[in-house]
């Protein structure tokens, strides 16, 4: 079965991927679970060096020692490692269950048959021997059938196991987990449950032991009817890390679910976390998410209208200003035009008075009468360099001073404004 999406009707088919970092995306790839390095949502509270043995890769490890009486009816089997991906729930959703499933030996199945009631719980102690350990344990329990599964943990070592069980229709299972590891122990790892229609399952995670424990618990139903229940207790001292992480899938409906973690905290350095949601939470979160863009994108649009307006506002204020400010505009046109003229006529008068006082020199000169013109400055020019260069020729000079005059206040280039011939 597969957990990645939401099926049901009942969510009138609002959102068909729930995203959540307690949900990621199941895979039997490797490479798809990325090396955590604590920073990510789903490994932030992890610490992530204490357990790095459990996310590396290499050859295949063998599993924890096992040891229990079982009662008669009750089948305990072990399938290669092959068969992996067709026996269990739903693929790994972290690198702990991805390596825990490349590397185990063996597949090791426990099935209760259907319709079966066990006065006795079955109690299965596994142990670790201070080393590595990888493993992968399906649990089946038969339509209609009673029992009580205890999974003991205790010993030394690194752990890393991938747990699936498949609870039947109409069926009752009570699966508790005591974690009663040595102080230096290790272990982490998945558990998927699946409950058929009509069937009730109560898991309990007892965390008493262990250096860093550090389990995820992900349920989903088959059928309308399912009730899953979900305890834990646990008690953490100084230097320890206890973290649970819970996901249910609400995927039909009619089908409940109730979550009741407790533990107690002791010492400097005592971490206990658990982090629980599910799919209908999800889905309502991702509903008030869109509810909140859609209001932001209204919001953001009422805000462009009220921006346009106002622009709209300040230029007609503008306009207004303007047309008040006309007659003034025209007024300061006037005066400018006004100076401009007066300085054109001062300029022009300027040149008649030296015109007229080249023409008397030239008059001089043809009587005889010496007069020196040389260093006698005519409006800021050395005007006897500017005769002897000009050859004497007065009528150009003064055609061509009148030219330069005219065309520096916009008259005609050709125009003349006065001849000294």
């Amino acid at each position: 079965m597969d957990l990645s999406t939401t099926a049901s009707p009942n969510v009138a088919n609002a959102v068909e991927t729930v995203v959540s970092h307690l949900h990621p995306t199941p895979s039997w790839d490797i490479a798809d679970h990325p090396m955590p390095k604590g920073l990510e949502e789903l490994w932030r509270f992890t610490p992530v060096k204490q357990i790095r043995a459990l996310l590396l890769e290499g050859d295949e490890l063998p599993g924890l020692t096992w040891e229990s009486d079982l009662p008669d009816g009750v089948e305990f089997t072990t399938e290669p490692k092959e068969r992996i991906r067709e026996l269990v729930i739903e693929p790994p959703v972290d690198r702990v269950a991805a390596i825990a499933a490349a590397r185990t030996s063996k597949v090791a199945v426990l099935r209760v048959p259907a319709g079966m009631e066990l006065p006795e719980a079955v109690v299965l102690t596994g142990t670790g021997n201070g080393e590595q350990a990888a493993e992968s344990f399906l649990f089946e329990v038969g339509a209609g059938a009673r029992a009580t599964l205890v999974l003991q943990f205790r010993g030394s070592g690194s752990y890393a196991c991938k747990y699936d069980i498949r609870v039947g229709d109409g069926a009752e299972v009570n699966l508790v987990n005591v974690n009663d590891w040595d102080s230096d122990a290790i272990h982490a790892g998945q558990l998927t449950v699946e409950v058929g229609r009509d069937a009730r399952i109560r898991t309990v995670q007892a965390s008493l032991g262990g250096n860093v424990i550090r389990l995820v618990e992900r349920a989903a139903y088959t059928a309308p009817g399912g009730e899953l229940e979900q305890f834990g207790l646990y008690f953490v001292e100084s230097g320890q890390h206890v973290e649970h992480r819970l996901f249910v899938d609400h995927n039909m409906p009619k089908t409940r679910s109730n979550v009741d973690y407790r533990g107690a905290l002791q010492g400097e350095g005592a971490s206990g976390i658990t982090a629980s949601g599910s799919a209908a939470a999800a889905l309502a979160d991702t509903g008030y998410a869109i509810n909140e863009q859609t209001g932001m994108n209204l919001y953001n649009g009422r805000q462009r209208v009220d921006d346009m307006l106002q622009q709209a506002t300040d230029f007609q204020n503008q306009s207004a200003f303007h047309r008040a400010n006309a007659s003034d505009y025209r007024a300061a046109g006037r005066r400018a035009m006004m100076n401009s003229m007066l300085t054109g006529a001062f300029s022009l008068a300027t040149n008649l008075y030296t015109g007229k006082s080249f023409a008397s020199q030239k008059t001089a000169e043809a009587a005889g009468t010496q007069t020196a013109l040389q260093g006698k400055p005519f409006g800021g020019m050395d005007w006897s360099t500017g005769f002897h260069g000009w050859g004497g020729k007065g009528t150009s000079f003064g055609r061509h001073m009148g030219s330069y005059t005219a065309r520096g206040y916009g008259m005609p280039r050709q125009s003349s404004f006065f001849s000294l011939t």
